[in-house]
């Protein structure tokens, strides 16, 4: 299941670049202009984390933040804020507030701090050597392999320098493709891109499939460059490595 993040902020101004990179980064994320409107869905969301514009609402955010301690001790909060006094420092620490971020929101830094407290709240670090590209359904990327039962053609759900995961919609394909099996060929068709490749079935949940690249035989160079076109508009220009 995806990491579930609910965004607060009145202004969209405020909203959008978390949002933005935080969809870049395969997280769902549901945004929201009033905070009682976000805290009425929260039982049918079930975040992972809140990131929540605290400018104007230290008393809010106290109460929210003293509330998730309790009943919904499963739910990070992170705080966006453009000035944070010490006794709001002290009672975000006691309060136990996952983070707080000062303005400007800055994508190339903050991303993968966001993307760390929600992982936490699951139990989870970042390992990915690079972040995942989610695929909208409109672009129509797909892996074309030959297995026992005849050709298959999977939907493409995210893609990486590593490899990608993909939708598994019959029972025969979801057998073929076991946790640890190997196929020497297969081609990822993405718009004009077509890798030749190999891979290993790293993982599996029901009705998708987690593959790492053994071995990509053509195309590399143009994937490599598509990817880092897409986390730049995102992310920004992610300069130091890091895990995701």
């Amino acid at each position: 299941m995806p990491l579930q993040v609910v965004v607060q902020a009145g202004a969209r101004l405020v909203r959008q670049p978390v949002v933005q990179s935080l969809s870049a980064l395969d997280v769902s994320v549901r945004e929201f202009a009033d905070l009682g409107d976000a805290i009425a869905r929260l039982n049918e969301l079930s975040p992972d984390l809140i990131v929540m514009d605290a400018d104007g609402m230290a008393r809010r955010w106290r109460t929210l933040a003293a509330g998730l301690g309790g009943a919904r001790g499963d739910v990070g909060l992170v705080l966006l804020a453009s000035r944070f006094s010490f006794a709001d420092a002290h009672d975000a620490q006691a309060l136990g507030v996952a983070a707080v971020i000062m303005k400007p929101y800055r994508r190339e830094q903050h991303a993968a701090r966001l993307l760390e407290a929600a992982l936490a709240r699951r139990g989870l670090r970042a390992r990915r050597a690079t972040p995942r590209v989610p695929l909208p359904d409109g672009e129509g990327a797909a892996l074309e392999l030959s297995l026992p039962a005849g050709e298959e053609r999977l939907p493409v759900l995210n893609v990486a320098e590593g490899g990608i995961a993909v939708s598994v919609p019959s029972l025969t394909a979801g057998a073929a493709l076991a946790e640890g099996e190997r196929f020497p060929a297969a081609t990822l068709a993405w718009g004009s891109l077509r890798l030749e490749l190999s891979f290993e079935v790293a993982h599996t949940t029901a009705g998708t499939a987690g593959l790492r690249f053994l071995q990509v035989l053509e195309g590399w160079p143009q994937l490599a460059r598509t990817l880092r076109e897409r986390l730049e508009r995102s992310l920004g220009t992610i300069e130091r490595k890091r895990r995701w």
